[in-house]
């Protein structure tokens, strides 16, 4: 199937600024997801925690605590940025199947098409979906959202119109076809409009939840004077003390100025920020970087960010049967659980332990197709 050749960064005649600045806006996301390579955040953020020599996960077989042994060729800087992008390679392709094989979800730029046809005198284009999106219509009607839409799109093209928008664009045809009703397009930050392969997987959400995955259970995500994750008091929750930025020598926080020119510090105690909370926090900025562009919906990065999740937990079981000593990583999901991934090794079994937010255990073939209830 031939694909369309996508053009990368601003439209011609947009008013895109001619200095960098840092990320401050949704648009700013949408940008930044439109030019970067899948797993950079999460690149970017392995080589900050590197840095800033934050420990390995205590349950590695090696380190600071090991008499002659420390974190290099294996278990080490070396190997968690090979593994990253690896992991991301097999998330792509994973994710890439349940795009054309099994969803086949239509992307928000293409539902709003189907939307304004259904709303439009020619709805009958449609077929057998005509009825179900007519009802989609109605939904989006009684509940006022297609007012909102659609006085949107008047204002834009109004303002385009007049020349006022700033994107060059004078000389289109504005006016709306005779068939049409309702105007229910939705916009897209990516000059060349949204991806054509489908949307779910988002492959942003999935990658970068196989990535943070991957971050968590390779770095310690718990304070070291908590015991190590076995041993009968394991699950006690004062076991499970979260590490915050302070423990990892960050000092203060920085956030951008509104114009995005500058980053001031001073806006919050780094002990209050959780090392988990802060990747996770980039992980949904990543995912919804796409949603904000236009070409994703919101259910596609959660759902992606599990799946990406699954993925990692499955290479990490992979990696663990060749090892020939105990290995054991233990960090939070996504959705608030604890896992513990564990091997005796030698070719013994890997045991994933996993335990709701609520301290329940939680059966791992259960936790598994959670992406899929």
């Amino acid at each position: 199937m031939a694909r369309r050749p996508e053009r990368r960064g601003p439209a011609r005649g947009s008013r895109a600024r001619a200095t960098r600045r840092f990320i401050t806006t949704p648009r700013d996301l949408a940008v930044f997801v439109n030019d970067d390579f899948l797993y950079q955040g999460a690149l970017g953020a392995c080589l900050v925690l590197l840095a800033r020599g934050a420990p390995f996960e205590g349950g590695l077989p090696c380190g600071p605590d090991h008499p002659w042994r420390t974190n290099c060729a294996t278990f080490g800087a070396p190997h968690v940025l090979a593994l990253l992008a690896e992991a991301s390679s097999r998330a792509l392709r994973i994710c890439r199947r349940q795009k054309f094989c099994v969803h086949r979800r239509a992307r928000p730029e293409a539902l709003a098409g189907m939307l304004t046809l259904a709303a439009s005198r020619e709805s009958y284009r449609l077929g057998g979906a005509e009825t179900r999106l007519k009802a989609m219509v109605a939904a989006l009607e009684d509940c006022g959202l297609a007012d909102l839409v659609e006085g949107h799109n008047a204002a834009q093209n109004a303002a385009l119109a007049e020349g006022n928008s700033g994107t060059g664009l004078r000389h289109l045809d504005l006016d709306p076809p005779a068939w049409m009703v309702r105007n229910l397009l939705l916009p897209v930050a990516f000059a060349d409009g949204a991806p054509m392969h489908p949307a779910y997987g988002s492959a942003h959400a999935t990658v970068a939840g196989t990535s943070i995955t991957i971050l968590k259970a390779m770095f310690e995500m718990y304070r070291r004077e908590s015991l190590p994750p076995h041993g009968t008091h394991r699950w006690k929750c004062g076991n499970w003390q979260p590490m915050t930025l302070a423990d990892i020598g960050m000092d203060e926080v920085f956030v951008p100025t509104p114009d995005g020119n500058a980053l001031v510090g001073g806006n919050g105690d780094p002990a209050g920020l959780t090392l988990a909370g802060e990747l996770d926090k980039l992980a949904s900025n990543i995912g919804f970087g796409c949603v904000m562009a236009g070409i994703n919906h919101a259910s596609d990065v959660h759902e992606s960010l599990r799946l990406g999740e699954r993925i990692a937990v499955g290479i990490l079981q992979e990696q663990m049967l060749n090892y020939s000593e105990p290995v054991s990583m233990r960090f939070p999901g996504f959705d608030g659980d604890r896992i513990v991934i564990s091997t005796m090794g030698s070719g013994a079994d890997v045991s994933v332990e996993i335990r709701s937010a609520d301290d329940q255990p939680i059966r791992f073939e259960d936790w598994w197709q959670r992406p899929l209830d």
